[in-house]
């Protein structure tokens, strides 16, 4: 038991890392991607409230999933929600920038990284 919870230790931070990495990723293509031009004042208002949502569903989702669990597949299961709801808040920045312009885009990008920075596995 000892090798499968250090093995499961070994695969939360490796897929931490990846899904950090990637947002770094995301962030950085905005720079190189103009911001988008079509109006989308609706989505300026309402990415952002589910981007928050969803960053809020992070911590909740997960321990809905470990509900009455044990083991290291559920531990699994509940990290990658997690991260999964944190990415997505990166995500919904990179698409408001590419889509709208919306010039706080970034604010998205910071949250999606406080998340997954909350999230990093112990």
């Amino acid at each position: 038991p000892a090798n499968r919870l250090t093995g499961s230790m070994d695969f939360n931070r490796i897929v931490w890392a990846a899904m950090v990495s990637s947002l770094v990723v995301f962030f950085a293509l905005t720079l190189f991607f103009p911001p988008g031009t079509q109006d989308g004042s609706i989505l300026n208002m309402i990415v952002p409230i589910v981007a928050v949502v969803d960053l809020g569903l992070s911590f909740v989702v997960p321990k809905l999933v470990l509900a009455g669990k044990t083991g290291v597949e559920a531990q699994r299961a509940s990290m990658l929600i997690a991260l999964a709801l944190c990415e997505a808040v990166g995500v919904m920045g990179f698409v408001l920038h590419t889509t709208t312009g919306w010039p706080y885009a970034w604010t998205l990008f910071l949250l999606g990284g406080a998340g997954l920075l909350l999230h990093f596995p112990r």
